[in-house]
Order: structure tokens, then sequence, then C-alpha cells
């Protein structure tokens, strides 16, 4: 009888798991601490529960509880006021900068803030304003802003209308579908 497991010993290592999941947050060990506090009330109700039977109902508990969990969370996934807070590279959708370093083969630098980005798009020589039109994991994609005004102004419209209606576009794109490289594939 000493070395049996009683029902507070379960708890005990629920509180455990619970310490755990705040170590290492991710919703893998809250499932399981619930099991074990689950464990733990089955054998608080039915004392003769061997072993081999409380490790049976924790691991079928805690498979179950996770798998449930799981689909939960992937059918009504969490939504952000701020979507795009952890990607920086899709914030930059739509804004324009001034290129440090010239496109060649299609590739440059851009400076922002305090960070140079790859940037991908037609070539273009250093000092040039350029507008991020996509992004693709850390480089961003990028096309001629000098190049869209003499186009706008060719068309009879001033450019700032036109910018900022393309800003607005890109903007509702951005909001539909957070991923960047979707965005960036729509504009093509």
């Amino acid at each position: 009888m000493e070395n049996d497991i009683v029902f507070w010993h379960w708890w005990a290592f629920g509180a455990l798991l619970l310490v755990v999941e705040l170590l290492a947050p991710g919703m893998f060990f809250l499932w399981m601490a619930e099991s074990a506090f689950v464990t733990g009330v089955l054998l608080w109700i039915f004392p003769t529960l061997g072993w081999e039977s409380q490790l049976v109902w924790f691991s079928l508990l805690s498979v179950a509880s996770i798998v449930i969990a799981r689909k939960f969370i992937v059918r009504h996934p969490t939504h952000s006021d701020h979507p795009l807070l952890n990607q920086r590279a899709a914030q930059y959708i739509g804004r324009v900068f001034i290129l440090t370093q010239p496109i060649v083969n299609g590739e440059g630098k851009l400076r922002i803030d305090d960070s140079t980005w790859k940037v991908a798009g037609e070539d273009a020589p250093g000092g040039s304003r350029v507008r991020v039109v996509g992004a693709e994991g850390v480089i961003l994609r990028v096309e001629r802003f000098d190049a869209i005004q003499q186009s706008n102004e060719g068309a009879g419209r001033s450019a700032g209308q036109d910018v900022g209606a393309s800003s607005a576009f890109l903007l509702a794109v951005r909001s539909a579908s957070s991923p960047a490289w979707k965005t960036s594939k729509r504009l093509k």
C-alpha cells in the first residue's frame, strides 16, 4: 500500500504539467494536465483502480483531449486586430522607399529604419523610389515607383490619386489574406 498511487499524486502531476505549459506554451501540456486531473478524480471515485488502468485512462484522455482541442482550434481560429503584427515584411507592402543600393539582375538592397532588406524586382538605379508590392520570406518584391508615376501622368491622372487607390487596394488585399506570399501572387 505504501507504493500505491493515490488521487492527489495525479493532481500534483497535473499541476506540474501546467507549470510545464507555462514554460513551453503551445496548448499541448494543458490538455495532458486536464487528463491528469480527471484521472485523479476517477481514482478518487474508484480507489481500487490499478496503476495500469490509471495509465490507460490518462493516456486515452490525453490523446482524446489533444485531438479534440486541435480540431476545435483549426475550426475556430483566433482573429487579431493586428494580423500582421509578427510579419514585418508584410507590413511594408504598399509603402514607398528609396533604394540604398541599385537593383542589378533583379536583386538589390533597401534600408528601412534600422534594417537592410533584400529586394527583388526590375533593375533600378540606387536612389530611385520603389514601392513594395509583395513579400516572399525575407525578400521584398518591389516595383519602380517613378515608372508608376510616369505612366499615371501619361494617362492624364495625377500620380497621388492613383497611388492612393492602389494603396487602398493593397490594404484590402492584405487584410483579406494574411500570408504575404499570397498577397504578392494576387498582384501579378
